[in-house]
């Protein structure tokens, strides 16, 4: 799996399975209560309680809730970026994240929609699998991003589409705007996914298919203008 550069790491690595059995249960079981209760009635000894290990083992390895999730941000990005890599090439096991051209997969997409929806449809599904996705997502708790801790979730994603424009200019014929183009995309379809989650639980049907028609329809003319005004 692909892990996000930027994110403090545990201040220990897991060796034997039986503890990263348990780092995987804290970090699962703070998403269930990220949804449940949110950040700020979090504790470690809650998630100790409820993942059946003893406070001393979420210590181990977290300094506080902060690091956990931390943690779990970063576990669902990198989930996240490998589902965006998938289609474009199946082969690859992982690719780390430094967004430089070589560690993206060797198959382009057709064009930059394809890009883009790809984000859209992989994003639909981690609001509605992953525990926690959608208040480290959307960074509702001002708690959550203390300035120079670790990188928004957005700026990660924009990052990585990014190193797509950049390595096949031919997606956006607008070098000089690959970076600005990428954040219109992400900002405005994670928009869409985030009030179609507040709408329903489960993410509402007609705001999501609107939406992918809608987002698609501004970022073609934007990709138009901007192509127009490059030449």
């Amino acid at each position: 799996m692909t892990m996000p550069s930027g994110f403090p790491k545990p201040r220990k690595t897991p060796v034997q399975e039986r503890s990263a059995e348990r780092v995987t249960a804290m970090l699962d079981v703070c998403g269930e209560l990220l949804d449940e209760i949110g950040y700020r009635a979090l504790t470690t000894t809650l998630i100790a309680e409820r993942a059946r290990v003893p406070i001393g083992s979420v210590y181990q390895f977290f300094a506080d809730k902060h690091e956990l999730a931390d943690s779990l941000a970063a576990r669902h990005l990198g989930d996240l970026l490998d589902r965006i890599d998938d289609p474009f090439d199946p082969e690859r096991l992982s690719y780390p994240a430094d967004c430089s051209h070589e560690a993206l997969p060797g198959q382009p997409p057709d064009d930059w929609w394809q890009l883009f929806s790809t984000f859209y449809d992989e994003l639909v599904t981690s609001y509605r699998t992953e525990p926690g996705c959608r208040v480290l997502s959307l960074g509702t708790d001002s708690t959550l991003w203390s300035p120079g801790t670790r990188p928004h979730p957005h700026d990660v994603i924009i990052d990585h589409l990014t190193a797509y424009f950049e390595k096949y200019p031919h997606l956006t014929e607008i070098p000089e705007w690959t970076r600005l183009g990428a954040r219109w995309g992400v900002e405005i379809l994670h928009a869409l996914v985030a009030a179609a989650f507040r709408a329903d639980p489960d993410g509402d049907t007609g705001v999501l298919s609107d939406g992918r028609v809608h987002a698609r329809h501004i970022l073609t003319g934007y990709f138009t203008v901007r192509r127009a005004g490059h030449r």
